[in-house]
């Protein structure tokens, strides 16, 4: 799902101070992003009729305040590349900064991970390494291929927080994510981005082609699914009562929820005289058109007397590798 809960809106990224966002985790302490709440202070009335919180006109520094064209970025990593992005318009960088708010220096190690490619359970490991940030200073990591990722920020000798991306973070806005860690090492996440509406996959074309009928050499329903430059093909095996069937679109939709969208397949008996007595299998190739961006899922249905059956499914970016620097 693209994600709507936008943070702030603006008419110019650089120009413009943090201050005064919505968070989108809210605050938490080491190693979470669960919100906490402070209590409230008690509010005064100076002379000149102004309320100060907890009755002091000092400004506390609570990490609202962070522009990344005013201080000082100490490194910065880049995970993919720009370059084949499909419908980059629809899917622009996005960069975290990890912010030093703290009046001394500091150190910090940072890893990302994501899933391996296939069906193993292991994790893609990227060490980038520790950075030493002075005070007010930061880091920056830049993801540009859509895609599941895990940033974890480690000091203090522990795991401070691990922020999670999806698909739905990449969109036609501009802006930033910021993790700033305070001064007694508890963390806060916050950012900042543009207003715009953005639009939602859509299939633009359904095509389904296939061969005849023949007696099936397997009893199961299959399906391989895969992403191309803007659009996601289907080789799929449809097992029905005799060979004399076609495979056609029955219905199909995008969930925006889940970021799925779903192709579901039937087959229906073909108006012939007679048919070989065997159950059969029709081989089809199924190709849909998207426009505008791309479903982080494709599930793909067959329909049979029996029920509706998910047969196959695929995730866009899921064979993106993280690398090296």
């Amino acid at each position: 799902m693209k994600r709507r809960t936008l943070l702030s809106s603006l008419a110019s990224i650089g120009a413009v101070s943090v201050a005064g966002c919505i968070d989108d985790t809210g605050a938490g302490g080491p190693g979470t992003d669960e919100p906490t709440t402070d209590e409230p202070g008690t509010t005064t009335g100076d002379d000149d009729g102004t309320d100060t919180p907890n009755g002091t006109d000092d400004d506390d520094d609570d990490g609202s305040d962070f522009n990344p064209d005013e201080q000082t970025e100490a490194a910065r990593f880049e995970i993919g590349s720009p370059e084949g992005v499909a419908f980059a318009d629809n899917n622009k960088p996005v960069p975290v900064h990890v912010r030093n708010d703290a009046d001394e220096e500091r150190d910090f190690a940072l890893q990302v991970t994501r899933p391996t490619p296939g069906s193993s359970d292991d994790l893609q490991l990227r060490d980038l390494g520790t950075t030493t940030l002075s005070a007010d200073a930061y880091v920056t990591v830049v993801f540009y291929v859509p895609a599941e990722y895990t940033l974890a920020v480690e000091g203090d000798g522990r795991t401070l927080t691990e922020h999670q991306l999806d698909h739905g973070d990449f969109e036609c806005n501009s802006g930033f994510t910021s993790i700033t860690v305070a001064e007694d090492w508890s963390v806060e996440t916050g950012g900042i981005s543009t207003m715009m509406a953005c639009p939602s996959p859509a299939a633009r074309t359904i095509g389904v082609g296939q061969g005849e009928g023949q007696c099936a050499e397997a009893q199961d329903h299959t399906a391989t699914v895969s992403y191309g430059d803007e659009e996601v093909s289907v080789e799929g095996t449809f097992i029905t009562p005799t060979p004399c069937y076609s495979v056609d679109v029955a219905e199909s939709g995008y969930d925006d929820e889940s970021d799925v969208f779903e192709l579901v397949l039937e087959a229906t008996e073909n108006d012939v005289d007679g048919c070989v007595e065997c159950v059969g299998q029709v081989d089809y190739e199924a190709t849909v058109g998207f426009e505008a961006d791309f479903p982080a899922h494709v599930s793909v249905v067959h329909r049979t007397n029996d029920g509706d059956t998910e047969v196959g499914r695929a995730t866009w970016n899921a064979d993106f590798e993280l690398g090296g620097e």
